[in-house]
């Protein structure tokens, strides 16, 4: 018995070593530009193509391993564009997986036009009907009195924004321009809506407003479209609609 259990003991290590991929642990990554000022290093549980679990997000002063604001979060979660093993081999740092600002997982962007950046932690929510769970948790940031103390900044959850981007398909866009962010759903193969929003109000009472609405039905070979414009008038919102249909060829 005792001769069989050591064999068994060592047939496991031996799977273990073989499939180094199917562990699930800690890992660490940087995004050295996707914010303008700071760098985001993020640390959490992955596996495979996933990373899921409780996570600790830094923001780096650039260039310098400088934390000035950490957060905890207990529900990251997102897929990688390659196994974790083969992002590791790949690694120039062989620890710590470096992502451009365009492939991360936690994008950053001023979501509220007020001069900085915010975050957007990735999360599964089971309610989100168009992404299948995959969605972002919105934070803004809120900077502190003493500029001389930038520990003292800090990221507040905003319920508004996190509820129009869990409708989302995809991460809110952002029009620094017109300063409005823009929404987009899709449902299956033959339905695609866009809306753009607007903030109104200062401080506390500060809110969203949708001011354009468009929307494509694809029933081939026509496009049944829907366009719907909000705008104020003498103190009150007017609703405009328009319904056309595109014949095709």
């Amino acid at each position: 018995m005792t001769q069989f259990l050591k064999y068994y003991a060592g047939l496991l290590l031996a799977l273990a070593t073989l499939l180094p991929h199917t562990i699930t642990a800690q890992q660490m990554f940087r995004v050295n530009n996707g914010s303008t000022k700071y760098d985001v290093k993020f640390t959490l549980p992955c596996r495979d193509y996933t990373c899921s679990g409780e996570a600790i997000v830094s923001m780096v002063v650039k260039s310098t391993d400088r934390v000035v604001i950490q957060m905890n979060f207990s529900n990251v979660h997102f897929t990688l564009p390659k196994p974790l093993d083969t992002l590791l081999a790949q690694s120039t740092t062989g620890t710590i997986i470096h992502f451009r600002d365009f492939e991360s997982p936690i994008p950053c962007a001023d979501f509220d036009f007020d001069g900085y950046e915010d975050i957007a932690i990735p999360v599964q929510d089971s309610t989100c009907i168009f992404t299948g769970g995959a969605t972002f948790d919105i934070y803004l940031f809120k900077p502190t009195e003493n500029r001389f103390k930038p520990e003292q900044n800090r990221y507040i959850p905003h319920k508004e924004l996190t509820e129009l981007q869990h409708n989302s398909t995809e991460i809110l866009g952002v029009n620094r321009e017109k300063k409005r962010l823009i929404s987009y759903a899709k449902e299956g193969c033959c339905w695609v809506s866009i809306s753009e929003y607007i903030w109104l109000g200062k401080g506390a009472t500060k809110r969203l407003r949708v001011v354009s609405e468009y929307s494509v039905e694809d029933d081939y070979p026509n496009k049944n479209i829907t366009e719907i414009r909000h705008k104020l008038v003498n103190g009150k919102w007017v609703k405009k609609v328009k319904k056309y249909t595109n014949t095709g060829q």
